[in-house]
């Protein structure tokens, strides 16, 4: 009896520490994917269908969906001194590229983009300290008072932006992010709006839109 209660005292052993031995074997579960990756895969997967600024401009920007294009018109700038002839067209027209996003019950993303054709001279007119003090007069620093503006300066363009919070009491905030960006050929206005409650798809997608803004020849480089 006590050879029986030997033999079954050392099989339990046995088994476990044959148990404990598979347990240090068992590789670890994955960890579950971070919820902002999964907010990036699927706005990676929205992205498939995309739309850029037209060819006519140096700048291109990249939006998930084609959003909507329009005619816009502005009056011709007359040179001081100079008397405007009957023949001469009194304003010039371009696209305007709006693209809205509406994320319900939480934010809306608003975006609006023009790109003129522009002059040797209105580039060199457009320095660094002239885009950021036109940046700061757009933005009504007088509603947004926490608001940071950056310039630079590169061989063939210059660009420069300024974003800005204000709260909307019970709307939620409203982020202000505006983009100026200037070459000999080309001059590109883009004013971008998030409002509503934070949302991280909503933040990642409007981040994503506003970076996505280039001068046209750097993605062609090798």
């Amino acid at each position: 009896m006590k050879f029986l209660t030997i033999i079954m005292s050392m099989l339990l052993i046995c088994a476990a520490v044959n148990a404990v031995a598979q347990e240090e074997n068992v590789p670890a579960a994955a960890e579950p994917p971070e919820a902002e990756d999964l907010v990036i895969a699927d706005i990676d997967a929205a992205w498939e269908d995309t739309y850029t600024i037209p060819d006519i401009c140096d700048f291109k920007m990249t939006f998930p969906e084609e959003p909507l294009v329009e005619k816009h018109c502005f009056p011709i700038e007359q040179e001081e001194g100079k008397e405007s002839e009957g023949t001469e067209p009194k304003e010039t027209c371009v696209e305007k590229i709006s693209f809205i996003k509406v994320f319900f019950g939480k934010a809306t993303i608003e975006i609006n983009a023009i790109c003129r054709n522009t002059k040797t001279e209105d580039y060199e007119r457009y320095t660094e300290e002239i885009m950021q003090k036109t940046l700061v007069n757009v933005i009504k620093p007088d509603r947004i008072e926490d608001y940071q503006v950056y310039s630079s300066s590169e061989d063939n363009y210059r660009y420069a932006f300024i974003n800005g919070i204000a709260d909307n009491n019970e709307n939620g905030f409203e982020v202000s992010l505006l983009h100026l960006w200037v070459s000999p050929k080309s001059l590109l206005n883009v004013e971008a709006y998030l409002k509503g409650v934070s949302d991280e798809y909503a933040d990642i997608y409007f981040s994503r839109i506003m970076r996505s803004i280039e001068h046209a020849g750097e993605s062609e480089a090798p």
